[in-house]
């Protein structure tokens, strides 16, 4: 954290002592947290300068994101022990609850603004790693907090009872405390189910969902429908949570839907041969391409469908594969069109017919390296437009489509 002296804004970290725990010693720390961000964002507005103000806000907001966490928490173990001690029908454990319930709406609350602040950088600063700014649970100085965050919403359904005693109107923000617990529950129980998990996997899934929900911009709903999709996919328990994380990444970075990401994801992992654990990989790559070339997520996954399985037995990398899709794009040429190019392309190199075995052996081209091994796509396109740089337009044309066939010529 920070406060201000001088014109200096001094750093103040998340504070375990003592002195600092307990609810009280969190509102202290939340205190902080409002000071160190009043004072940067004074001193960047006093400069102009925008991205700094913003980026200020989402280190501030993330902050008060976890400290808030820390609340809520705090609230629920006094909800607890004063539902046992007096009873969930006392007035005492009552107003406990109504705390606890306003302590999860602000956490929610900040989960939010600090999503649309991260959106409002983003779109200023065109910034590639924009997923590592909203998911804190990628950042080292996390880890501890997230492990105290993993059961925060547990027991939502016991909390809401225990409100209804306060009236409609303290009823009413539990309600959909407890609306979204019982989804929670039969999203959970239908990744059980397409996972064939056992009791103890079941228990693994909801924790790692309870996990992600709270310590990224999405609910643990919206992780669990996530996980459905992998479970479809035919998925396991141990794959599902590896490959969470980076699906969640990849959703966040592209702005998109989390089942249409979680079918790209899952269909790359697959045609490339990807382990479930290296989905941050994966999630990396799509997250550089779609922010450097003029191509959308949704496209770059539709191209990887037509040509993955090409580019696979040709001995093509993904990033290889993900790099010609994005400068394809930056060309007008997306999606099914640039798949169906590329993967004429690479099976015509592989296994050349007449027509693309005789434009090979009039360039002299090295197809193929010591080892009968495809050699990188760059290097076979840097070949090609050097052995064709004083070649005529016409010419040009003929040995494209010798090479790629009539369809993929334009690619």
């Amino acid at each position: 954290m920070a406060q201000p002296i001088g014109n200096m804004v001094v750093k103040v970290g998340l504070d375990d002592t003592g002195f600092n725990r307990g609810i009280e010693g969190l509102k202290r720390q939340m205190r902080l947290a409002n000071s160190e961000m009043k004072a940067a964002g004074s001193i960047y507005k006093n400069t102009g300068d925008q991205t700094k103000l913003l980026q200020s806000q989402m280190e501030g907001l993330n902050n008060k994101y976890k400290i808030q966490g820390r609340l809520v928490q705090e609230h629920r173990q006094r909800y607890d022990e004063l539902a046992r001690q007096k009873g969930k029908d006392n007035r005492e454990t009552q107003i406990q609850a109504r705390r606890l319930n306003d302590a999860i709406a602000v956490h929610q609350n900040l989960g939010r603004e600090l999503q649309q602040v991260s959106k409002e950088y983003d779109t200023l600063s065109g910034n590639t790693s924009r997923a590592a700014s909203v998911f804190s649970v990628f950042k080292k100085d996390s880890q501890e907090v997230s492990k105290e965050l993993k059961a925060v919403y547990n027991s939502a359904t016991e909390t809401g009872k225990a409100l209804t005693a306060i009236g409609a109107v303290g009823a009413l923000g539990i309600g959909a405390t407890v609306k979204a617990a019982a989804s929670f529950e039969k999203e959970m129980s239908r990744v059980a189910a397409l996972a064939n998990a056992t009791d103890d996997q079941m228990a693994a899934l909801t924790e790692t969902a309870r996990h992600l929900g709270a310590v990224t911009q999405y609910t643990d709903g919206q992780v669990a429908e996530g996980m459905q999709y992998l479970a479809m996919a035919g998925y396991k328990t141990n794959q599902i949570i590896g490959a969470m994380p980076g699906l969640l990444a990849t959703a966040a970075a592209g702005q998109t839907d989390l089942g249409v990401t979680a079918d790209i994801v899952s269909d790359i992992l697959t045609e490339f041969h990807i382990k479930a654990e290296d989905t941050n990989r994966v999630a990396d790559v799509m997250a550089y391409t779609f922010t450097n070339s003029n191509a959308r997520l949704e496209e770059i996954g539709q191209t990887m469908k037509y040509a993955a399985p090409a580019a696979k037995t040709a001995g093509v990398s993904m990033e290889e594969l993900a790099a010609a899709t994005g400068i394809m794009a930056n060309s007008g040429i997306k999606a099914d069109m640039a798949g169906t190019a590329l993967r004429s392309t690479l099976t015509r190199l592989a296994a050349p017919p007449k027509p693309a075995a005789s434009a090979i052996e009039e360039l002299g081209l090295k197809v193929t390296d010591s080892t009968g091994k495809m050699r990188p796509l760059a290097d076979i396109i840097g070949q090609i437009n050097e052995k064709t740089k004083d070649y005529t337009e016409t010419e040009q044309i003929r040995i494209a489509k010798q090479l790629a066939g009539q369809h993929a010529l334009s690619g």
